[in-house]
């Protein structure tokens, strides 16, 4: 009798099914990085300048007998920094919100721009005439710099994400894999996502719908000319290789990478994968059950099997005991009266 457990691989498209979906319009969509990039542009020069705008009014505004320069210089300054370093955070990727990075290498790149910035505005007003700016407010305006900053850029990408979720939901899929579990996904998804196509090493693979885009080592061109937005990869577990390494260096844009092993890959020998109705089953052979009467046939055996061996065991331990442990007594010659035991 043979058991079946019900295994669903289309559970993931199933629940994503219900989001009812929409296309997205790819001019516009491809707009809003460069358009929220702009304006982070403007909101980081915006902010560093005011950050060391606060620190003039801490460190001048409270003692007006403290020698400074004129504040116009202060603004010149403050300024200068905020364009150089917005340049500089533009060289670490800072700007490129569909790729955000973890906060170790944003911190990193916020300092590292920031005093950057303030040794070549600090340079740049010193050819122009500024040299005795207080060391004190270009420490604290660096200070207050990097912390608004790095608060900020955090603030950024949350609100960037939830309009772009708002305005334009993912719903463009790339299919890795054009073998049997792909193309069922893809008959699943076409309902509520647009799947653009598949990618697969496969030369003879043809008459598919959705096409075959191209083969695995174009992966990321494939993902930034077709705007893709979820990567479902349906290969076997011995074809991953390549697409693991594609997905180490990482794509130029934002997506979502997401695994669907085919079960058969997934299961010891023993079991097997069905197909009925449309589904995937896996199937097995369960033990049979040990029942008290074989338990006690066995117990029967081997105790008549342990009775007619016994003899024979017996036998053999004595010759072994007979040959091995005899002890022999002798006379020593030449010295009477004395007795030595050899064994």
């Amino acid at each position: 009798m043979s058991t079946a457990l019900l295994s669903d691989n289309s559970a993931w498209a199933d629940e994503l099914r219900h989001e009812h979906l929409r296309p997205v319009p790819n001019v516009r969509r491809q707009m809003l990085p460069t358009f929220a990039g702009l304006c982070l542009v403007a909101a980081d020069i915006g902010l560093v300048s005011g950050a060391f705008m606060l620190a003039y009014v801490g460190r001048f505004a409270a003692d007006d007998s403290l020698p400074m320069l004129g504040l116009d210089r202060y603004i010149r300054l403050a300024v200068l920094v905020g364009l150089f370093g917005s340049a500089l955070l533009a060289t670490h990727g800072l700007y490129d919100l569909e790729r955000p990075q973890s906060w170790p290498f944003r911190l990193r790149g916020i300092a590292s721009s920031t005093s950057t910035a303030l040794v070549l505005a600090f340079t740049a007003s010193y050819f122009l005439g500024d040299q005795a700016f207080s060391r004190l407010w270009l420490a604290s305006g660096w200070a207050l710099s990097v912390a608004a900053l790095v608060i900020w850029r955090r603030l950024a990408h949350r609100c960037y994400e939830t309009l772009r979720d708002a305005l334009w939901p993912a719903n463009r899929v790339l299919i890795v894999g054009a073998n049997r579990l792909g193309r069922e996904l893809a008959t699943e998804l076409k309902s509520g996502f647009q799947v653009v196509g598949y990618v697969d090493n496969g030369s003879d693979l043809e008459d598919l719908e959705p096409p075959l885009l191209g083969p695995i080592a174009q992966l990321d061109e494939l993902v930034q000319a077709y705007a893709v937005d979820e990567l479902i990869i349906a290969l076997p577990g011995g074809r991953r290789e390549q697409v693991s390494r594609v997905l180490a260096r990482g794509f130029r844009r934002h997506v979502q990478v997401k695994l669907l092993p085919e079960l058969g890959g997934q299961l010891p020998e023993r079991f097997q994968v069905h197909h009925f109705g449309g589904r995937q089953y896996i199937g097995y052979r369960p033990a049979a059950a040990v029942s008290w009467s074989k338990r006690v046939v066995d117990l029967v055996m081997l105790s008549v099997g342990l009775l007619v061996l016994a003899p024979v065991l017996l036998m053999i331990a004595v010759a072994i005991k007979s040959k091995s442990s005899a002890a022999s007594i002798s006379s020593t010659p030449g010295t009477p009266g004395r007795v030595a035991m050899a064994i």
